[in-house]
């Protein structure tokens, strides 16, 4: 697989793309396994100049007893360990591992195409969560958080998304891409994080960018397909012309 420069991450992520294993994608909705319905989805990006002091927030302070280690991206066995107690207690099914995340296929080695980082969390020596993200040259996205569940009190996910938050702004990026909102579901809620205020909202159908508070998530409604796609009257159509 080619190489994929920082310039050329940026541009798909600003066109409303984004990376999963192999692929660039888009999408405007996904299978919610829980609820077992197809929700609209909206792609979702923070804007790095919008946020205050980070390390002002409780979430942030409260996990600095942990130890943190940002490295190039790497897999063992200890990382997809951890994985395995996180997807366990999922209600819906997650890639088998961490290697078949981020590569697609059950190889031993990241993907070389993309700039991917690693970052630990430990208490003490123990490995308490760990996370996946691409940088580009002004951009960097999420790919995944997970955490030991014994530690859910401490909202990892979220520090650990403030520690890339923090990351990018600490090295002059622009925007955080965290993936997308749902939709008829709370699922992906988390991702308006860490304030509405400095969140943005790509709405396919202008192919541009809005502040997410011009909206707020119902005011995405009357842009969602599924939400408005009524399969009677589809039906009915679909008869009058055959």
């Amino acid at each position: 697989m080619e190489q994929i420069t920082g310039e050329v991450l940026d541009n798909y992520l600003a066109k409303g793309y984004y990376r999963w294993n192999r692929l660039i994608f888009t999408d405007n909705c996904c299978y919610d396994t829980i609820n077992n319905m197809i929700v609209d989805v909206f792609w979702l990006r923070t804007n790095l100049f919008k946020l205050g002091n980070i390390k002002d927030l409780s979430i942030y302070k409260k996990n600095k007893k942990f130890s943190v280690t940002i490295s190039d991206c790497f897999i063992d066995e200890e990382i997809e360990e951890l994985y395995q107690r996180y997807r366990a207690k999922l209600k819906f099914e997650p890639s088998e591992t961490v290697n078949l995340c981020l590569n697609g296929k059950p190889e031993t080695l990241p993907l070389a195409a993309f700039h991917t980082k690693t970052i630990q969390i430990r208490d003490g020596n123990q490995l308490i969560a760990a996370s996946y993200f691409d940088l580009g040259k002004l951009t960097m996205m999420d790919i995944t958080n997970f955490y030991d569940p014994t530690y859910k009190k401490y909202s990892l996910s979220k520090y650990m998304m403030l520690l890339k938050m923090e990351l990018g702004i600490n090295n002059g990026m622009h925007f955080y891409y965290p993936g997308y909102l749902a939709l008829n579901t709370t699922i992906f809620d988390y991702k308006i994080f860490p304030t509405a205020e400095a969140m943005e909202v790509y709405i396919p159908d202008h192919q541009k960018w809005y502040p997410f508070n011009d909206f707020g998530k119902e005011g995405l409604n009357p842009f969602g397909f599924y939400l408005n796609f009524n399969i009677q009257d589809f039906l009915e159509t679909y008869e009058d012309h055959e």
